[in-house]
C-alpha cells in the first residue's frame, strides 16, 4: 500500500521505498508505515530498529519481523 503511494523504482525491494524519496520524513519512527507494520504483526519497533528496517530489503525485514514475533513468545 505505501509503496504504491511513493514515486520510485517499483521493482526495488528496499524498505525505504515505503517512504517518499522526494519528501522524506525527518523521523521514521511513528510514521504510518511503521505503525502499520507494528499493528499488522503485533510488535513494537524501537527507533534504532526503524532505521535498520529503512535500510533493509523486504526479505531482510521479513526475517527481522519473524524474529521479533518469536521473541515476544
Amino acid at each position: 500500500m505505501h509503496r504504491r503511494k511513493c514515486k520510485n523504482n517499483p521493482d526495488s525491494k528496499q524498505m525505504y521505498c515505503m517512504w517518499s524519496t522526494s519528501n522524506p520524513s525527518d523521523e521514521i519512527e511513528d510514521t504510518r508505515q511503521i505503525v502499520d507494520i507494528e499493528e499488522a504483526f503485533d510488535i513494537s519497533i524501537d527507533q534504532e530498529s526503524c532505521y535498520l528496517f529503512y535500510d533493509m530489503n523486504l526479505d531482510e525485514a521479513a526475517i527481522k519481523i519473524s524474529k521479533m514475533i518469536k521473541q515476544k513468545c
